[in-house]
């Protein structure tokens, strides 16, 4: 594949996340939403990785990586409705919560995973951070 290309399929899940903080915004301001506590940390997020893939590439690549897991987890969010999906064992209250996840990011981090697996198999090996120390990268 052209490198070029590689390039800018490193943006799309960037891409992607502008657009849901876009509507998180838009709804904001037009309607009676109040932002959350996870909507500022993922609006935080969403700066620092774009200054960092304009800066260095590949730990923006990464740290969005990172945005995404954290996403997942809950820690921050870019949807005006919260969504929660938990599996665990138990009924109701007295259950025991196994997973608890927010289930457009897993869609999101199946996007980054596809468009960045290079970078994702490049981290264990010598050659990659090489060329990362050097700027190749």
């Amino acid at each position: 594949m052209n490198r070029k290309i590689r390039v800018y399929l490193d943006f799309i899940p960037l891409l992607i996340l502008f657009i849901s903080a876009a509507f998180l915004v838009r709804a904001a301001a037009t309607s009676e939403i109040l932002l959350q506590k996870r909507h500022y940390v993922g609006l935080i997020f969403l700066v620092l990785t774009t200054i960092l893939f304009f800066v260095r590439r590949l730990f923006g690549v990464l740290f969005l990586g990172l945005t995404l897991l954290l996403g997942l987890i809950g820690v921050l969010s870019y949807s005006p409705g919260i969504i929660t999906t938990s599996f665990g064992f138990g009924d109701g209250d007295s259950g025991v919560t196994l997973v608890r996840f927010q289930p457009i990011f897993l869609l999101w981090i199946v996007v980054y995973f596809t468009v960045s697996w290079r970078h994702i198999v490049g981290i264990g090996t010598k050659k990659y951070w090489n060329e990362v120390k050097n700027k190749e990268r």
